[in-house]
């Protein structure tokens, strides 16, 4: 207790530069937090693009009740479904009724020209092109399939992109990531460096109880810098949410409690860090 009490002493009696060294680090918290965040809406973008993957086959009109449901059954009992829909014309045409294309055509026609369609999601993990390639093979032979929609180039194509993105996304955020943390660690152990120098230097205790004082000094600078990164993102996601939300067309996930959290904790985690490599231990 005597230590967290002389190591707050030295933080106020240093008030300004103890204010600037927890901006510093809570501005490069705020960077990691906003990095997290956007990482996870972007991986959560990609697996959403990922669901539009996905095997399409037409029924024809004639097809009855208990024929649609024992295609049902025999599709989502192949290897790699995840579900499978039934979406009969009717249903198919009030999802695209809007669409000038669809009203000028229903205009001239009378007529709708949608097909029935039974539209198969596969399991993740189950999305690589020679599986769903063999899927709709396997679809198309099933009785009560008229033809099967699935365009190979299109498909791969997409998959391509969804991986390299999420690879390059990960070695990017990955990097941004330490070099923030490491730009952290190294403001705190330098403040703590001229604590030590200026505070310590003619102090009648030992250097083990210096060490302790200044690596609680080290922790608690880390937790107000994560509280006020945790804070100012908060204020940037309450400020900026509606117009992120429109951009990702309703399904952006918001910080919540648990990212804030996280945010003090990894300030505190990184001013601990900081007392077991910084100056404490080299003098």
């Amino acid at each position: 207790m005597n230590k967290i009490k002389e190591a707050l002493n030295m933080l106020v009696k240093n008030k300004y530069r103890t204010a600037i060294v927890a901006v510093g680090v809570g501005l490069n918290l705020l960077l990691l937090s906003l990095l997290v965040q956007s990482g996870r809406n972007l991986s959560s973008f990609l697996d959403n693009l990922n669901k539009n993957v996905r095997v399409i086959a037409y029924v024809p009109d004639s097809i009855k009740q208990p024929e649609i449901d024992s295609l049902l059954e025999k599709v989502k009992s192949l290897k790699g479904v995840k579900n499978c829909v039934y979406l009969p014309k009717e249903k198919a045409l009030e999802e695209v009724i809007n669409e000038p294309e669809i009203q000028s055509y229903l205009d001239s026609v009378k007529e709708n020209p949608l097909p029935n369609t039974v539209r198969i999601e596969v399991s993740k993990g189950c999305d690589k092109p020679a599986f769903l390639k063999e899927l709709a093979e396997t679809v198309k032979n099933l009785p009560g399939v008229s033809e099967i929609s699935y365009k190979q180039q299109e498909t791969e194509r997409l998959l391509a992109i969804i991986y390299s993105t999420k690879s390059l996304a990960l070695v990017i955020f990955g990097t941004a990531a330490i070099a923030l943390l490491f730009g952290s660690w190294a403001l705190i152990r330098g403040f703590a460096g001229q604590q030590k120098q200026e505070n310590h230097k003619d102090s009648i205790k030992s250097k083990q109880e210096i060490g302790g004082i200044i690596a609680v000094e080290f922790v608690l600078i880390g937790l107000v810098s994560g509280v006020f990164a945790a804070a100012a993102l908060v204020v940037i996601e309450k400020l900026a949410g509606p117009a992120l939300d429109t951009l990702w067309s309703g399904s952006w996930l918001y910080a919540g409690i648990l990212l804030p959290l996280l945010t003090v904790g990894v300030g505190g985690v990184v001013g601990y860090i900081g007392s077991l490599f910084g100056p404490t231990k080299s003098s």
